[in-house]
């Protein structure tokens, strides 16, 4: 495998790091198999012992598992807001699907992000820090620049929930049980969903389907920031007793945050209702998925 083991000079950290890395490239370049195959396991042993030095200075933060984070969602009455990689990109004033750069909206989120309300979950994606989950060798390549605008940013003595609950598919899980708990935080509740207009209009089933009421209020799919005063304005007319769900892009880690200080239940829920339709569908993920408009 290694041309130059007689050279004892050569044996550093990155050296070793490169070399297996190269090894595995070889042999699985097409599709960068590397990222999930069997070796890495030979790749992951090979590096605990290269980087020794290394790795007391890594801090992992906690994050909890998209069962633990429902499982807080039900115990109290709590919030959540959710940062994912378009809440991400969006401080890091890259453009995503939902919104273009916005310095005002990557001023709020970076303000949400290191907030410690105690009665609202911040969540960030497990997979930035945990192996269990499942990820594509695409996700891991972006998520090596995320993790590092994270540990920048975070409080490290903070519990983080998981933000990909709302996509349990990546998260490792059973879905079928996981989203039997996760019906039970709206069962027999009144529920406002703010989303887009068509959030729902290609979905077969209904992931909302055995709250006791559900009504909605609808704000552009895209860019929705740039009205965020109206939306807020007309989120806040809704009753305090209802949950509020907001599927609305990056825009609803900022509105579930502002609405949970006024007193509201809210959730950021992003792709929840996507995830439950191809889940009941038997679908595989496809270019549509993370797409504003689902077709």
């Amino acid at each position: 495998m290694f041309k130059r083991l007689k050279n004892v000079r050569h044996w550093t950290p990155r050296w070793v790091l490169v070399q297996c890395l190269h090894y595995i490239l070889r042999r699985y370049n097409k599709q960068f198999r590397f990222l999930l195959c069997e070796n890495m396991d030979f790749l992951k042993e090979t590096l605990k012992y290269a980087l020794h030095d290394e790795l007391p200075k890594v801090r992992i933060p906690t994050i909890k598992t998209a069962e633990e984070t429902v499982d807080e969602l039900l115990s109290r009455r709590v919030s959540i807001v959710r940062f994912g990689d378009g809440e991400i990109d969006t401080m890091m004033g890259r453009p995503n699907v939902f919104q273009q750069p916005n310095p005002m909206l990557a001023e709020r989120l970076k303000a949400i992000l290191t907030s410690n309300h105690p009665d609202i979950l911040i969540g960030i994606k497990r997979s930035y820090y945990y192996l269990d989950t499942r990820c594509d060798h695409e996700h891991m390549l972006t998520a090596y620049e995320h993790r590092g605008f994270l540990e920048a940013t975070i409080h490290q003595d903070v519990t983080y929930y998981e933000a990909c609950l709302s996509i349990p598919f990546v998260c490792h899980t059973e879905e079928v049980a996981y989203y039997q708990k996760l019906r039970q935080l709206w069962e027999k509740r009144n529920v406002v969903v703010i989303c887009g207009r068509y959030t729902f209009k290609y979905l077969r089933y209904n992931i909302f389907d055995n709250a006791a009421e559900v009504r909605y209020q609808y704000a552009p799919e895209r860019e929705a920031f740039a009205e965020y005063d109206a939306i807020l304005k007309q989120a806040l007319t809704i009753d305090k007793q209802s949950l509020v769900i907001v599927i609305l892009g990056t825009t609803a880690t900022v509105l579930a945050y502002d609405l949970a200080l006024k007193g509201y239940q809210a959730f950021d829920l992003g792709h929840i209702a996507k995830s439950y339709d191809y889940f009941k569908q038997h679908k595989p993920i496809d270019e549509y998925f993370f797409s504003w408009d689902l077709k």
